[in-house]
């Protein structure tokens, strides 16, 4: 167990190097969902990139349209997906 929870530290490590150096004596499962979250984030990150780019999201309005998707997370449930028509609309606003 304890390669399982110096490999996550370095992990969260090198993936934020402002991380917490008080994260090396959480517990297994504590370092698990904080991976969990960071993982999800990355993907959420990802996603919204990837829809900007197939949706023609000019490339000095990333940042924009970024903003714009994360305000609507915020108009939804958790687990809830933005609906597409509602990308679209939001995409075309940044081409």
């Amino acid at each position: 167990m304890e390669m399982e929870r110096r490999t996550i530290v370095e992990f969260l490590k090198s993936q934020d190097p402002d991380m917490d150096p008080a994260i090396a004596g959480w517990s297994l499962m504590d370092l698990i969902d904080l991976m969990i979250d960071h993982v999800t984030e990355q993907e959420l990150e990802y996603s919204v990139l990837s829809t900007a780019y197939a949706s023609g999201v000019h490339p000095n309005r990333f940042d924009e349209f970024y903003d714009a998707v994360m305000g609507q997370y915020e108009t939804i449930r958790d687990g809830e997906e933005i609906p597409v028509p509602v990308l679209d609309r939001l995409a075309a606003q940044y081409r």
